[in-house]
């Protein structure tokens, strides 16, 4: 029988993987121009603060490794998200969407680190 549960989670694979989102909304602010892109800059800026606080900071002890894990599958897929759409979606309000919700899973990664 096949095991579906995500693999626990560690410093470096939340890392990798907010890595991950950084670079891939960086690409989405880079290709937009106007007033909106400012929005997309933005989350892109929270993301990389996001990293840069995982990178500096540890894992809390007793940290809920399986719900940090959870976490880091749903940050991947809307990381996937990002890339998929990267060659075809044109619409700005779209994107500062599709960022948005990788800002707020990023967002709960916080509370695991000290």
């Amino acid at each position: 029988m096949a095991n579906n549960a995500a693999a626990p989670a560690s410093k470096d694979s939340i890392v990798a993987s907010l890595s991950a989102a950084s670079h891939a909304a960086l690409l989405v602010a880079q290709a937009e121009s106007g007033a909106e892109a400012h929005k997309l800059y933005l989350q892109y800026t929270s993301l990389s603060l996001d990293l840069m606080n995982a990178i500096q900071s540890d894992l809390k002890a007793g940290a809920n490794l399986a719900t940090l894990a959870t976490i880091q599958s749903d940050l991947d897929s809307a990381t996937a998200v990002i890339k998929k759409n990267l060659d075809t979606l044109k619409d700005v309000q779209k994107w500062i969407t599709i960022l948005d919700d990788v800002v707020q899973v990023a967002a709960k990664v916080a509370p695991f680190f000290v």
